[in-house]
Order: structure tokens, then sequence, then C-alpha cells
């Protein structure tokens, strides 16, 4: 069995000011071919944390794949 990451990366989503649909859609259609959606993430759109997460999903975590969504504006620090 493939284990799986999903990290959503938004800053409304990481203060609770949206709802996190496309990690919610990524972790059924996962779910859906029989992987195990091991660690679903929702962080902000902040740099280093988006590489230490990542990091550690695939790193020390040793996950098969990891999947990331967000990035839906144009700000700064998308």
């Amino acid at each position: 069995m493939y284990s799986v990451g999903i990290v959503t990366i938004s800053d409304k989503g990481a203060r609770g000011e949206r709802v996190d649909e496309s990690g919610r859609v990524l972790t059924e259609m996962v779910s859906a071919q029989g992987w195990e959606v091991a660690e679903t993430r929702l962080i902000s759109d902040d740099f280093n944390g988006i590489v230490d997460t990542l990091i550690e999903l695939c790193d020390r975590r040793k996950l098969h794949l990891v999947l990331t969504t967000g990035g839906t504006g144009f700000g700064e620090r998308d």
C-alpha cells in the first residue's frame, strides 16, 4: 500500500478563514485508489514552513507520495 501526504498551503485556510475543499477532494481521490492517507496538513504560505513540512513528510516520514494544493491567489506570499 502506498502512503500519501496531502499538504494544503493557504494563509486563509491556516487561519481558519477558508474551508480546505481541495485537500478534502484529494483525500477522497487518494483513498478511492486504495492508498493510505498517512498525513494531511493545512499550513500557511510561509516558505520555510513549506520546506520544513515537505522535508518532514518526504525524508523523515518516508511517505511514498506527497501532494500539495493551494496558492490560489497572486499575493506576495503565493
